[in-house]
């Protein structure tokens, strides 16, 4: 389905921690395809998403250090489906496989503040580029 969206009109898109939530891939590829046809030649679209490895420890570490007794054992807790991915890598390939360029990890640039989580920035190259 088309946006309503002109193409190459968006300087920057931010998107917060809804790729993992997006469930059907085709929707995720769709809209993936209209954000890049929306975007302006130089363009950036930030990515907000959480890494799936240390927000499960973060949630496990949490409960003992709160020293309370959870809901659920920490077997039971650590198996729970936390939405992210495994690896930042998986996002950088899957946001380049639509024609975006890497360009930087800005969450590297903060210390134990974002501990769970990447922001990675991507760029839409000039046409000869791609």
């Amino acid at each position: 389905e088309d946006s309503n969206y002109n193409t190459n009109k968006i300087d920057i898109i931010i998107m917060g921690f809804s790729m993992s939530y997006i469930s059907v891939k085709n929707n995720r590829d769709q809209i993936m395809k209209q954000l890049f046809n929306a975007c302006k030649t130089g363009g950036i679209i930030v990515i907000f998403e959480y890494d799936k490895n240390k927000r499960a420890q973060n949630r496990s570490n949490k409960v003992q250090d709160e020293e309370q007794t959870p809901l659920t054992s920490n077997d039971e807790y650590s198996s729970i489906d936390i939405p992210g991915y495994e690896r930042e890598d998986d996002i950088k390939e899957y946001v380049e496989s639509f024609g975006f360029q890497y360009e930087e990890t800005i969450s590297d640039k903060f210390e134990g503040t974002l501990a769970d989580q990447w922001i990675l920035s991507f760029k839409k190259p000039k046409s000869s580029d791609y």
